[in-house]
C-alpha cells in the first residue's frame, strides 16, 4: 500500500483560509481561494512590506497630517511602483481627450486628495493594478504576470470598498465630494476588471458587473450637492445626458421599441437608453453618456433582464452598439462582445 503523501503544516497561509481549514496557496495580496470565491484575503504583517503610520506628534502648526491613516496599513513595494504608474500613465488615460485641467486634477489633485483619505489611496492603487493587468505587457522586460496584477487590484478594491459604506454617512461637502471620486473609480473599476484576465466570464459576471455600474448613481443624483459642474466635468468627461426635446418624435431613435407592449419598468429603460444614444451621436466622446444607461437603469429591470424577460432583453441588446463606440478606451475594451454574448446565454437558458 503507497504511503499518505505528507503535508507540512503552515501558519503563514491568508486569514480566510485557517478559518475554513483549507491549505492557503499564500499568493500574495490574494490567495486563489479567495479570488474564487470573492472573499477579503488578509496575511499577517511582515517584515517586507511597509508600515505606514501617522506621526503621534506633529510641533509644526503648518505640516498637516492626515488623521484618517490607520496605524496598521501596509503599503509594498509593489504598491510604490503602482502610485508611479497611477500619477505618470494611468491617471493621464482613464478617458479620451482630457483636457490640460482634467490632466492636472487626476494626475496632480486626487493624489493629494488621497493624502487625507484611505479610500482614495487603495482606489488609486486598484486602478493602477487593473491598468497593468490590461496594458502590462507594455512594459519593457516586465515578467510579472497579469494574474499578479489582477490580484493586487482586487486586494485594493475589497479594502476601498469596506470604506465606503462609513464614508457614505458623513454629511460633510468634502466627504461628498470623495464620495462622487471614488464612485468614477468604482465604475471604472468595474467595467474593467472583467476583462483583465485570460479567463472567460460567465453570463452571471458580466450581469454582475454590468450592475456594479449602478453605484455612480450619485454623479446624476446628488451632483448639486457637489462644488458645480466643472468638478463633474473634470473627474467624469462628458456633456449631460438630457432628456429629448418635445416634438423630437420624428428623430426618436429605435422607433421599433414602441411596437413593444412595454410593462413601466421596460418603458423607463427605453426612456434611458433612447436618451443615452442620442447623447453619443451628438459627442462620440461623452464617456457619462457611454455609463448613462447602466448606472440609471432600475434595479426591477435588470432583475428582469436576468430572469430572460424577453423585453428586457431586447431593450438591454441597445447598449451593445453605445459600447462598441468606446472599446479602444482600455478599461471598456470589449464589453459590447462581453454584454451581447451574456444576453444571448440569457435567452438560450430560459429558451427565446
Amino acid at each position: 500500500m503507497p504511503s499518505r503523501r505528507h503535508h507540512t503544516k503552515t501558519r503563514s497561509g491568508c486569514s480566510a483560509c485557517k478559518a475554513r481549514r483549507v491549505k492557503c496557496d499564500e499568493n500574495r495580496p490574494v490567495c486563489k481561494h479567495c479570488i474564487r470565491r470573492g472573499t477579503e484575503c488578509s496575511y499577517p504583517l511582515s517584515s517586507s512590506a511597509i508600515d505606514v503610520r501617522p506621526e503621534t506628534q506633529v510641533q509644526d502648526d503648518d505640516v498637516q497630517v492626515s488623521h484618517d491613516a490607520p496605524s496598521g496599513e501596509v503599503f509594498d513595494a509593489m504598491d510604490l511602483m503602482l502610485m508611479h504608474r497611477f500619477c505618470t500613465s494611468t491617471s493621464l488615460n482613464l478617458f479620451p481627450s482630457l483636457n490640460q485641467h482634467q490632466q492636472h486634477v487626476w494626475q496632480i489633485v486626487v493624489p493629494a486628495k488621497a493624502e487625507s483619505y484611505r479610500i482614495l489611496r487603495h482606489g488609486i492603487l486598484s486602478l493602477a493594478a487593473l491598468d497593468l493587468a490590461v496594458n502590462g505587457e507594455e512594459i519593457a522586460q516586465s515578467t510579472t504576470p497579469k494574474s499578479t496584477y489582477h490580484a493586487r487590484s482586487l486586494h485594493h478594491q475589497q479594502i476601498s470598498l469596506s470604506l465606503f459604506q462609513d464614508l457614505l454617512k458623513d454629511e460633510s461637502n468634502d466627504a461628498k465630494e470623495v464620495a462622487f471620486l471614488f464612485s468614477v473609480m468604482l465604475a471604472i473599476l468595474a467595467f474593467g476588471s472583467i476583462h483583465s484576465v485570460d479567463a472567460a466570464p460567465t453570463t452571471n459576471d458580466v450581469f454582475d458587473h454590468f450592475a456594479l455600474f449602478r453605484g455612480p448613481r450619485a454623479l446624476w443624483q446628488f451632483q448639486s450637492a457637489l462644488s458645480g459642474e466643472e468638478l463633474v466635468e473634470s473627474l467624469f468627461p462628458g456633456g449631460r445626458v438630457h432628456s429629448p426635446r418635445d416634438g423630437d418624435s420624428d428623430d426618436k431613435p429605435f422607433p421599433e421599441l414602441d411596437a413593444l407592449c412595454l410593462d413601466s419598468v421596460c418603458a423607463d429603460a427605453v426612456a434611458v437608453i433612447r436618451r443615452a444614444w442620442i447623447a453619443v451621436q451628438l459627442q462620440p466622446d461623452n464617456i457619462r453618456a457611454m455609463g448613462y444607461f447602466p448606472a440609471m437603469m432600475s434595479q426591477d429591470f435588470c432583475k428582469q433582464a436576468r430572469e430572460g424577460r424577453p423585453n428586457a432583453l431586447t431593450v438591454m441588446r441597445y447598449q451593445v452598439p453605445i459600447l462598441k463606440k468606446f472599446e479602444n478606451i482600455w478599461w471598456v475594451g470589449p464589453w459590447h462582445k462581453l454584454l451581447e454574448s451574456a444576453i444571448d446565454g440569457v435567452a438560450h437558458r430560459v429558451g427565446i
